[in-house]
């Protein structure tokens, strides 16, 4: 998937809506296009887990694949924002 979101993006070409939020993003803001994809993404995964809990009480459909992405995601934006 980040072979083809990078091929995307150096290609120049139509993208998907979130892919193309987020280079708007990263074009208006000055931000490298990899960190605000990583901070995008995990806000969208945030956003599913606190929907979840809302609605069901529980993480329904929010499995442990889901939470060790959100965190590995996390870890990885922390590092590049002090790099």
């Amino acid at each position: 998937m980040a072979f083809v979101i990078s091929l995307e993006v150096m290609a120049d070409v139509i993208m998907l809506p979130a892919g193309a939020l987020v280079r708007a993003i990263s074009q208006t803001t000055g931000m490298k296009f990899g960190n605000v994809k990583v901070g995008f993404d995990s806000f969208l995964t945030v956003s599913a887990m606190v929907v979840a809990l809302l609605a069901f009480h529980r993480l329904n459909g929010v499995r442990e694949g889901t939470l060790i992405n959100a965190i590995k995601s996390l870890v990885l934006l922390c590092w590049r924002l002090q790099t």
